[in-house]
Order: C-alpha cells, then sequence, then structure tokens
C-alpha cells in the first residue's frame, strides 16, 4: 500500500459533480495525494466544502496550522475544453507575490504540497499568484518547438481563492489572520 501524504476529502458522502471533479483534479496535480471519504492518516488533509451543489471552501491542515481558502471561481479542465492531459509527473511550483508574512504562511504550505522533484522530466507547472488578497491558480505544460522556443499551454484547472483564516491550533485556537468585512460609518461634522 503506498503512504499518501495528501489526504482530498469532502464533508458528506453525496457531493455535487463539480465539487466531486474538482476533488479528482486535485488529485491529479498535487503529488502523492488520495481522494477518499476513508478515514486515513497523512501529513496533509485537504477538504473540500460545497454550499448550492458548488465548491465552496478548501481547508488545508497540516501539522498545528488550518488555511481555509474561499472559492471565488472554480472551472474544471472539461469546462475550459481542454484537451491537454495531465501527466503524472510532479508540477514545478511557481508563485508570485507572496511577500507578506501571511503569504509566507501560505507559500509554506505550497512548498509542502508541491515538493521540488529533481527528475527533470517533468513540463508541467502549477502557478500560485497572489494579487489583491486573491489566490489565482492556473496549471501549465512547456511546448518545446522546432525553432527552440517555448510555449505555456494551460492545462489544468482554474481557481481564484481567498484566504478566510489560518487558526494555530498549537496550543489554543489562535486566529493568526481572518478576513472578516467590517462595515464603516461614515460621520458628517
Amino acid at each position: 500500500m503506498t503512504d499518501y501524504n495528501v489526504l482530498i476529502s469532502t464533508v458528506k458522502n453525496e457531493n455535487s459533480e463539480n465539487t466531486i471533479l474538482l476533488c479528482k483534479e486535485l488529485q491529479k496535480i498535487i503529488p502523492n495525494s488520495i481522494y477518499t471519504q476513508d478515514i486515513l492518516t497523512t501529513p496533509i488533509k485537504i477538504q473540500i466544502l460545497e454550499h448550492n451543489k458548488l465548491p465552496y471552501t478548501i481547508k488545508i491542515a497540516y501539522k498545528d496550522i488550518k488555511y481555509d481558502f474561499k472559492i471565488i471561481e472554480y472551472k474544471s479542465t472539461k469546462a475550459l475544453n481542454n484537451q491537454n492531459q495531465i501527466s503524472g509527473y510532479n508540477p514545478q511550483l511557481v508563485v508570485n507575490n507572496f511577500n507578506t508574512d501571511i503569504g509566507t504562511n501560505i507559500l509554506n504550505i505550497l512548498m509542502e504540497l508541491f515538493p521540488y522533484d529533481f527528475s527533470a522530466r517533468n513540463r508541467q507547472v502549477v502557478n500560485f499568484t497572489n494579487k489583491n488578497d486573491y489566490i489565482f491558480f492556473r496549471m501549465y505544460r512547456y511546448i518545446f518547438k522546432e525553432d527552440s522556443s517555448i510555449d505555456l499551454a494551460e492545462i489544468g484547472p482554474r481557481l481564484i481563492l481567498k484566504l478566510s483564516k489560518i487558526i494555530d491550533n498549537e496550543n489554543t485556537f489562535n486566529i493568526k489572520y481572518s478576513s472578516k468585512k467590517y462595515s464603516s460609518e461614515t460621520a458628517i461634522i
């Protein structure tokens, strides 16, 4: 039996087609992961929650820290009408604009999800870009042309995520980050 590093699951057994599709796509993309409802002991756990039959939240638990991401937009590979297949090789991780303390926290979990593969047979890239507190996920494949130029072809799903909160469970349920909405009242003097 294979020892998996990442368990991908959902809260309930009956999920919508979109939620199941997202789980299966994440299993193809994330190295050494398994999508199952069985309880397994793995270092990293990813749970997909849905609302109104759509994937709504991605919860990632690693060590004593939990990350909650709201899914702003999800387009499956099928919805993109993409003919390219995701191969079994570990993708290379490319990140942009994770410069803050919170960005570094997120970067650490991304590096755990996508460990560097020294095999160099890999022609796939997962890209996470942080822009205005939104995280854009794309997956590409290198295409080497005869004239020695290189193109990128999008092969995977598209996700736009927004970090909801980071919870540190080490000693107490310490919320390290929360994106609560505040209403402001203005007074005219």
